[in-house]
């Protein structure tokens, strides 16, 4: 699991520092009100079994240095900016601490090892947080029991686990009740020792979980060779992470009581995996190549024509489609909602190494998705070389990041009538041949949405910005080259960087042809804008048609003595929002902040940002919501939820909405009496609640209460907007 040569290298310095510096020995000695005082240079030996409680001399930089078994409780006596920081190597069957005091800030926060005991990183002077954990050499089992705080078991991440010594020996592990987690790396790599293994590497071969159990993390037992059963993953279990059980070629049953969400990879390359028991329906969360290369999903496919299905979710594809008349076809089930990410993407795993591999001919080259997907995930199909055709349900409303990338020899897409929005590289590479029209329910394409450059031998791309090149040596077959149209109707308030990149092809084959691509759009619009900016021509279609004063409302749950009927009717009809789905706009549903910003963007016109620094590591680059929130960030509209996150899948409060909604407008001051219990003075909020009483945005919850802590609808939000700005 971890490197012999860097133990080796800590041992040795250990050794070292030890035959340097005098030895102290204490049996059980000192207590929490009266520590034994450690020297600078001193080295302390602690008896197994015994307890020892230390403090340190005042702050100046040295070494103390504690070798042994025992219980450590360590502490500053004074108050001054002093740091405990330790490093630990496993030595002669025990742990050595090393403490060195510099000149930081003091947290007392010490993380340290000991036999029997994995404390966790909350652990300080007079709070011992601990896990105990037993080794029965006769069975080869270990125990992990709670010792003292709440069960959490601590990762040691890249540093030495206590047991690890132990690895070529572990072959039952039990956790025990009130345990809630297992930590990254904890049992990973523990090989069947073969002659392409080292024996130290382990036997691991079976896992009890306790009911308490809430998380297995990442590569916790990815790699474990010999393991062969897991116990089943109770109710509670709420995550299985990256690669938690990847590789576990022994590996043959799993069960799930509960809807736990599985992680990128989780059970992949456990080829043996051929049972595998959902019971919860609601079990819908399936990252991408979570069980890929098993024999279950292999099995599920072809029972169902290619297409592995469960709780109405495809989460894999393994038809072998053979490219004759009626077959390379996949027509999705009808019923299915969801397709996961990658769920039939030609990219897959090396099961030896793990790395991305060679991409898969799938000889797939036909997909129809039916009206019931409501959820198309990241990648779905991309690397499907042979596909040519794609039909989308209506029920679709979003086509995500690379969902149809390096699709090469895609010539027709149906994008259903519900699509609003396409994202980031949703068709990246994928050439598709004659005139381009985006369908008019589409508002925003994302960045290099229809981004292409793979062009035949010969070819050269034009980008529009400037500078171009000659492409050589592509695999794929030769495409012929006109000049071409996109047209993109008024509905459309966002086109990202390089949407259309390498539409204009010029070829120096005298076997091909080039061609040149115009935007087609109606003046004034985004895509006359984004035309111009880009270097493509320009042809008008004439003015931009006026929205419709009629309204045919589509939404089931949206009646004309609603509250909400007018905001939801102005709301659709200017591109703010539109429905969840064809027929439902789900005003009761909460928003998340990224949603509400989004939503206050687009009202405003789709204003572009004029930074490109983004200060928030949770923003996800090339989101929908990406401008939305540089763009509120500069309008002083947020600031985030701290300084380097903005917190974008949380849902928004109504005290945060009308915030927003009042910083917009300019942090107007007013005076008007506060008719609401829960809205004191000095909240955050409070001056932007009685802005959006006086100018009639909100009358509150009742009379005496705003609620500012209670989610913020969808029909609220609207509704909010409505009276703000229309």
């Amino acid at each position: 699991m971890k490197r012999t040569g860097k133990l080796l290298s800590l041992l040795l310095a250990t050794m070292l520092l030890f035959s340097l510096l005098p030895m102290v020995t204490f049996a059980a000695s000192g207590t929490e009100e009266d520590p034994i005082v450690l020297e600078v240079g001193e080295t302390v030996s602690i008896p197994s079994g015994t307890d020892a409680y230390l403090t340190f001399t005042p702050p100046e930089d040295g070494v103390y240095t504690l070798e042994g078994l025992g219980t450590v409780y360590a502490s500053n006596p004074i108050e001054t900016d002093v740091e405990i920081v330790y490093e630990s190597a496993f030595f002669h069957g025990g742990f050595t601490y090393r403490f060195k005091m510099n000149g930081s800030v003091f947290d007392e926060k010490i993380h340290v090892l000991d036999e029997g005991r994995l404390y966790n990183e909350t652990t300080t002077f007079g709070r011992q947080e601990y896990l105990i954990w037993d080794f029965d050499p006769d069975t080869g089992t270990l125990t992990i029991d709670p010792g003292v705080g709440d069960g959490e078991m601590a990762s040691c991440g890249e540093d030495l686990y206590p047991w690890d010594p132990l690895e070529a020996q572990i072959r039952h592990l039990i956790i025990g009740e009130g345990v809630i987690n297992v930590p990254f790396d904890a049992f990973s790599g523990m090989l069947v020792s073969t002659s392409n293994a080292r024996p130290e590497y382990g036997v691991l071969e079976d896992v009890s979980f306790p009911s308490t159990i809430k998380h297995i993390g990442q590569n916790c037992f990815r790699s474990c060779g010999a393991l062969k059963e897991v116990s089943p993953f109770p109710a509670g279990l709420e995550t299985v992470e990256w690669e938690a059980f990847a590789y576990c070629p022994l590996l043959e049953s799993v069960t799930f009581e509960g809807p736990t969400a599985v992680g990128f990879c989780a059970f992949s390359g456990c080829t043996a995996l051929a049972d595998v028991t959902i019971k919860d329906p609601n079990m819908t969360e399936f990252g991408e190549h979570s069980f890929r290369d098993t024999a279950w999903v292999r099995s599920l496919a072809s029972e169902n024509k290619g297409a592995a299905v469960v709780n109405n979710v495809l989460i894999g594809s393994y038809a072998a489609f053979d490219k004759k008349p009626g077959d390379g076809i996949l027509v999705i089930p009808d019923g299915v909602t969801k397709i996961a990410p990658y769920a039939v993407s030609g990219t897959t795993l090396d099961p030896a190494g793990g790395e991305e591999g060679t991409q898969v001919d799938w000889n797939l080259v036909e997909v129809v998705i039916p009206d019931s997907v409501k959820e198309i995930g990241e990648s779905a199909f991309s690397g499907c070389t042979e596909l040519e055709s794609v039909s989308i349900g209506d029920g679709v409303t979003t086509l995500p990041k690379n969902c149809f990338a390096e699709c090469y020899e895609m010539r027709n897409v149906n994008f259903g009538k519900n699509v609003r929005v396409i994202e980031y590289s949703a068709f990246y590479d994928t050439w598709l041949p004659g005139d381009l029209v985006i369908p008019d329910t589409i508002v925003s394409i994302g960045k290099q949405a229809f981004h292409n450059d793979e062009f035949p031998l010969g070819a050269t791309w034009i980008n529009h910005e400037g500078w171009g090149g000659v492409f050589e040596n592509i695999p794929y077959r030769p495409k012929d080259f006109t000049d071409r149209t996109i047209t993109i109707g008024p509905a459309v308030t966002e086109i990202g960087a390089r949407a259309f990149y390498g539409w204009t092809v010029v070829s120096d084959d005298p076997s091909m042809t080039g061609g040149t691509a115009t935007i087609r759009g109606y003046d004034g619009t985004c895509a006359e804008k984004w035309a111009k900016e880009n270097d493509f021509s320009f042809e008008s279609l004439g003015p931009a048609p006026e929205a419709s004063s009629t309204w045919t409302n589509p939404f089931s749950d949206v009646l004309e003595e609603d509250y909400f009927f007018d905001p939801v009717k102005w709301a659709v009809q200017n591109q703010v929002t539109n429905g969840t789905d064809e027929t439902h706009f789900s005003p009761d549903n909460d928003c998340t902040r990224a949603q509400m910003v989004t939503f206050l963007w687009r009202a405003k016109g789709c204003p572009e940002p004029t930074t490109i620094n983004n200060p928030f590591i949770d923003l996800e680059n090339d989101s929908y919501y990406e401008k939305a929130v540089l763009w509120a960030v500069e309008q002083g509209i947020t600031k985030g939820t701290s300084d380097i996150t903005f917190s974008p899948s949380t849902t928004v409060t109504r005290g945060q909405t009308v915030t927003f909604l009042w910083r917009m407008e300019g942090n107007e001051s007013v005076s008007v009496d506060n008719p609401f219990d829960d809205v004191v003075e000095g909240q955050y909020y409070t001056d932007a609640v009685l802005w959006a009483v006086k100018n009639q945005i909100t009358t509150g919850k009742s009379e005496n209460a705003f609620a500012p802590d209670d989610p913020c609808t969808r029909g609220q939000i609207v509704t909010f907007l409505y009276r703000d700005i229309a």
